[in-house]
């Protein structure tokens, strides 16, 4: 499986959500609230598994009984953008871990090219790695 973080797996732990997957899923990931599951396209590149399943974590954050939970790690904005926002510092955690790189050698618009994210998340790719300890 994908590598998570333990914040992830913590998370996934304590809303007791299960993972499975399916080739023939028309999206690269589904939460289904009312089996509390996320279901992720099999044959996915890592980086889309990895994208698919913090989006999905997000709205499963958002329909489950969490939102304080979530709206602490997170804060404003709408929904779809806070699950993206997730996915941007996981994604980079892993990128800059896999990849042996520190906050000031990420590219930033090759990581969004390779995310397959828009450029507008280019303030939260550069804001997040100006942070990083």
């Amino acid at each position: 499986m994908l590598y998570v973080n333990s914040e992830i797996k913590d998370l996934l732990r304590e809303l007791d959500i299960c993972i499975g997957y399916n080739p023939s899923l028309d999206d690269p990931g589904r939460y289904i609230e009312q089996f509390n599951f996320i279901a992720l396209r099999s044959g996915l590149s890592e980086e889309q598994e990895f994208k698919a399943l913090v989006h999905e974590l997000g709205h499963a954050c958002d329909h489950h009984n969490c939102l304080d939970r979530y709206e602490r790690l997170f804060s404003g904005g709408q929904m779809e953008r806070v699950a993206n926002n997730f996915l941007i510092s996981e994604a980079l955690e892993q990128y800059m871990s896999i990849n042996c790189l520190e906050p000031s050698q990420v590219n930033y618009t090759r990581f969004l090219d390779d995310m397959g994210l828009d450029y507008s998340y280019s303030v939260e790719v550069k804001k997040f790695l100006a942070n990083h300890n």
